[in-house]
C-alpha cells in the first residue's frame, strides 16, 4: 500500500477553497491594486499603456507631464463594489486621458483591457502558489 503524504491532502483541501468567494476576492483585489500600481508607472514614465511616448508639452515648463501637483496623479483609487474598479476623483482625468479639440490625449488607462496578460498571470499564479502553500 503507497501511503499519500499528508501535504498533499493539504494541497487538496485548499485548492477545494479556490473558488470561495473569498479567495475570488482577494485576487479580484489584487488585480486592481496592479492596475493602480500601472497607472502610477504611465505617469512615472509618461507613456500610454501600450507603451508609446505621451505628446511632449509646448511650453518650456520643467515639471512631468500631467503632475505639476501631483493631484491627478493621486487621484486614482480602487474602489470595491460587486467588482474591484479603478475611479478618479478628480473631476478632469477623462480631458487628459480622451484628449479634446486643443489638447492631445494622454492616455494612463487602457479602456479595452487592464494590465497585460502576462502581469495577471503572475498575479493569478502568485495567488495559487499561496493557496496551495497554506
Amino acid at each position: 500500500m503507497i501511503k499519500i503524504p499528508d501535504r498533499l491532502f493539504k494541497i487538496i483541501d485548499n485548492l477545494k477553497t479556490l473558488g470561495s468567494a473569498e479567495s475570488q476576492d482577494k485576487l479580484k483585489q489584487a488585480l486592481a491594486e496592479q492596475e493602480l500600481k500601472n497607472i502610477g508607472i504611465r505617469f512615472d514614465t509618461e507613456t500610454d499603456p501600450s507603451g508609446a511616448s505621451w505628446e511632449p508639452r509646448k511650453d518650456n515648463k520643467d515639471h512631468k507631464l500631467l503632475d505639476l501637483t501631483g493631484k491627478l496623479k493621486g487621484s486614482f483609487n480602487i474602489k470595491k463594489g460587486e467588482q474591484y474598479s479603478i475611479v478618479n476623483s478628480s473631476g478632469y482625468a477623462g480631458f487628459h486621458q480622451s484628449g479634446t479639440s486643443k489638447m492631445p490625449a494622454r492616455k494612463f488607462f487602457d479602456e479595452d483591457k487592464s494590465s497585460s496578460p502576462e502581469e495577471n498571470k503572475e498575479i493569478v499564479f502568485k495567488h495559487l502558489r499561496d493557496w496551495i502553500s497554506k
